[in-house]
């Protein structure tokens, strides 16, 4: 059976300046990620990589190409739809956690489920849920100053992954953490995605992280490889 696609981006160009002292990041660029694959982008800094996934996640607008989010053509979208389908469609992982300081790691992952619509009882539920698969269950009720860095980042991928999202979109997300924590939460969310059943497109400098996922692509001179 043909799996659906999740994410298609095609002929994406993205320069900054004007045609006369223009900075081309990539041109014609294409990728189509199918429901439940694993995907990453490598490539050396600066070669346009968080460029790439701000575009996939509708939090930048291309000079031309077309996106497609789950069956969903948002090119001519006004801002409130393009919010919306983040809302609901586009789980987000930095390498910096971004959690709330003053919320409790339940309440972080319970936001963006509150967002969407549920009440406190069952978005603490479900927040809960799925911390505990994450291993957190023990540290629901701290804030973040109070959980060490990869506690933190284990909330910021259950705060992406609560909202069900068609497609998660990562950019280093273990890269501030120490090697043996880096593969301990990358096992995690590989466990969790695979569960899930999640499409991924994971920036990283880890190629041994890389090479664990379903295919990974160079951004080189403005062009996806596939390796």
């Amino acid at each position: 059976m043909t799996k659906k696609t999740i994410l298609s981006l095609k002929n994406i160009k993205r320069a900054f300046g004007s045609k006369n002292a223009e900075l081309l990041i990539f041109e014609g660029l294409n990728l189509e990620i199918k429901q439940g694959e694993l995907v990453a982008l490598v490539g050396q800094s600066g070669s346009g990589k968080s460029s790439l996934l701000h575009i996939a996640g509708l939090l930048d607008t291309p000079n031309q190409g077309e996106i497609i989010i789950n069956d969903a053509h948002c090119n001519d979208l006004t801002d409130r739809q393009r919010t919306e389908i983040r809302r609901h469609e586009i789980g987000f992982i930095y390498q910096f956690h971004h959690l709330l300081p003053e919320f409790t790691a339940l309440e972080n992952v319970a936001v963006p489920l509150r967002l969407n619509g549920n009440n406190k009882a069952a978005a603490h539920k479900q927040a809960t849920e799925i911390l505990d698969t994450l291993g957190m269950a023990h540290r629901l009720t701290h804030f973040p100053a109070e959980l060490s860095g990869g506690e933190q980042q284990r909330v910021a991928i259950a705060r992406a992954f609560a909202i069900k999202p068609s497609l998660i979109l990562a950019d280093e997300p273990t890269g501030n953490l120490d090697p043996s924590t880096a593969d301990q939460v990358y096992d995690e969310f590989y466990k969790l995605a695979r569960e899930q059943n999640m499409s991924a497109l994971i920036a990283t400098h880890n190629m041994a992280l890389a090479d664990k996922m379903d295919r990974v692509f160079t951004l080189e001179n403005g062009q996806l490889v596939e390796k």
